[in-house]
C-alpha cells in the first residue's frame, strides 16, 4: 500500500536522485520533476540529468517552466540588492518563492500529498506540531535556506537525506545503479557557473555600475572603488589602498556611491537589526527572548537575545561581538535543541 504521492523535485545530482530511491523503497508513489529555472531548454543539461534519473526510478517525469518566475523573483532581486550595496543570497529566495512556493502549488494541483528535495534538513512532528530541523550531518545542513517554509508547507514535505551524511548518500547511489552516482557535486549559484557574479550584474546592469570613493576611518578620501557590486562587508584584499594599517570594508553605501574603511576593530558588531522575519511555527509569544543564531551559512550558532519589533522585524543582541555582520544575508534563529524558530534578512 502506498503511503502517499510525492512530487519529487530532480536537479539531475546525487542528492535528489538517492532522495527518491529511498521514498520508493519506504512505498511512497513519486513523480520526478525539475524546473526550468535560468533557461527554458529542455534539452539542457540540467533536464536530461534529471530525466534520466526518472528514467533510472521508472518514474513518471515532469518539466515546470518557472523561468519568467526564477527571473522576477531570483535573479532580478539578486542584480538589484548588489546595486543597493547589500550582498543577497539567492538560494533563500529561490526556496521560498521556487521549490516551497510554486512547485509545492504545482504539487497540490495533480493530486501529491507531499513535495521532496534532496535538502539536507530534518521535519519533526512533536504533538501535532511540525518542526524544521538541522541536519545530523552538520558539514551538509541547509537549514539555515529554508527558513522561509511556513509549518503548513513543512507538514507535507519530505526530507529523506536528513540523517545522512554525503559518504552515505554516494554509496547508496552506488548500490542502487543510479546514474549520478558518480557526478561531481556543483558549488556555484545555478545562474553563476564560473562563480563570478559581477558577470551577471554587470551584463544586466552595466550603466547603472560607477566608480566612487574610498571614505578613511576619519573621513578622508583614499582612492577610487570600482562599483560597489565588487565588494563585501569585511574584505580586506582587493581594496588597493595603501595605509598606514589594514582596512577593511565596513560600510557600502549606494545612495552617495562610497565605500567606507576601517580598522578590524571596526567591522565587528554587537547588535543587528533583521527584517522580513518568518517565523515558521507562528511569532514566539514573548517580545524578548534568548536563543542561538546563525548569520551566514555554516556559521557556528551564536547566542544572542531577540528583541522583536512588531510582526516581521527584530533587533538581535549578540552575546559576543561578530564580525563582518554583511546586510542582505540571512540571520536564522535556532532553539537549543537546534529547531529552526524561523529567519531574516540583515539590514
Amino acid at each position: 500500500m502506498s503511503k502517499g504521492k510525492v512530487l519529487l523535485a530532480l536537479s539531475g545530482g546525487v542528492d535528489s536522485s538517492v532522495a527518491g530511491s529511498i521514498l520508493m523503497k519506504e512505498g511512497y508513489e513519486c513523480i520526478g520533476s525539475t524546473m526550468l529555472l535560468h533557461t527554458n531548454d529542455i534539452n539542457s543539461e540540467e533536464v536530461r540529468g534529471a530525466k534520466n534519473v526518472a528514467n533510472s526510478l521508472d518514474i513518471p517525469f515532469l518539466i515546470f517552466d518557472f523561468t519568467s518566475e526564477f527571473k522576477n523573483y531570483v535573479v532580478e532581486k539578486f542584480v538589484n540588492s548588489y546595486l543597493d550595496g547589500f550582498t543577497p543570497n539567492p538560494c533563500v529566495d529561490c526556496n521560498k518563492h521556487l521549490k516551497f512556493g510554486l512547485l509545492y502549488e504545482k504539487a497540490k494541483e495533480i493530486g501529491c500529498d507531499y513535495v521532496a528535495t534532496g535538502h539536507y534538513a530534518k521535519v519533526v512532528k512533536n504533538n501535532g506540531r511540525y518542526y524544521l530541523k538541522e541536519a545530523d550531518n552538520k558539514k551538509k545542513d541547509q537549514s539555515y535556506f529554508l527558513y522561509n517554509i511556513s509549518e503548513e508547507i513543512l507538514s507535507k514535505t519530505l526530507f529523506p537525506l536528513g540523517e545522512m551524511d554525503k559518504e552515505e548518500v554516494r554509496e547508496l547511489a552506488k548500490l542502487s545503479h543510479l546514474p549520478t552516482a558518480y557526478k561531481n557535486e556543483s558549488q556555484d549559484i545555478c545562474f553563476v557557473p564560473d562563480g563570478d557574479y559581477t558577470k551577471v550584474i554587470e551584463k544586466k546592469a552595466y550603466n547603472k555600475i560607477n566608480c566612487g570613493d574610498f571614505i578613511g576611518p576619519n573621513g578622508e578620501i583614499l582612492g577610487k572603488h570600482k562599483g560597489i557590486i565588487h565588494y563585501t562587508i569585511g574584505q580586506r584584499k582587493g581594496l588597493g589602498i595603501s595605509y598606514k594599517e589594514p582596512l577593511f570594508v565596513k560600510e557600502i553605501s549606494a545612495q552617495d556611491n562610497k565605500i567606507y574603511l576601517g580598522t578590524k576593530d571596526d567591522i565587528f558588531k554587537v547588535n543587528i537589526y533583521v527584517n522580513e522575519i518568518n517565523w515558521i511555527n507562528g511569532k514566539p509569544s514573548e517580545a524578548v527572548f534568548d536563543t542561538n543564531v546563525r548569520t551566514r551559512y555554516h556559521q557556528e550558532l551564536k547566542k544572542c537575545r531577540v528583541h522583536i519589533l512588531g510582526k516581521n522585524k527584530a533587533l538581535i543582541i549578540f552575546k559576543e561581538k561578530q564580525k563582518a555582520i554583511t546586510p542582505g544575508q540571512s540571520a536564522v534563529f535556532y532553539n537549543d535543541e537546534k529547531i529552526v524558530l524561523g529567519g531574516g534578512i540583515i539590514c
